[in-house]
């Protein structure tokens, strides 16, 4: 946009130099020409201001996206903090719940087996997971 603007700033330096230098060779007293003049300068002022119109149409589409793109990012950022504080919350859950369970499940059974232990333990992780998806199930539906 603004490489255009330079180029439209350009082209009507050259106009009007080029408009001056017609209007310095011009005859005065001749009518038609002093009318074939304002008539072009008419036009051109016509072209100008639909260049110009269609230049700020351009821009308030360009602020548009702008404003736009600045929300989603805005968005996109509060998204990624409050799933940042949902896996915060869920890591220290699931910490604690792994301590109870280890707890638990020592104190009542030191004189389990290594395959027992091995279910206990694997028992542990899946109610983790499980606890670990109703957390986020809550903070899922209580965002919205």
């Amino acid at each position: 946009i603004f490489q255009k603007e330079l180029n439209e700033s350009e082209n009507s330096v050259f106009q009007a130099v080029y408009g001056l230098q017609r209007a310095l060779q011009g005859d005065y007293k001749d009518v038609v020409n002093m009318k074939e003049s304002s008539r072009q300068r008419l036009e051109a002022l016509r072209e100008a201001a639909i260049k110009e119109e269609t230049e700020y149409m351009e821009l308030l589409a360009a602020e548009k996206h702008q404003v736009e793109a600045l929300k989603n990012m805005q968005h996109q950022n509060q998204s990624l903090s409050m799933l940042d504080e949902i896996l915060e919350d869920v890591r220290k859950a699931a910490d604690r719940l792994e301590e109870e369970i280890e707890e638990h499940a020592f104190d009542d059974n030191k004189s389990v087996s290594v395959p027992e232990q091995l279910l206990l333990h694997l028992l542990s992780h899946s109610l983790i997971r499980r606890h670990v998806v109703e957390i986020v199930h809550v903070y899922v539906f209580s965002v919205d």
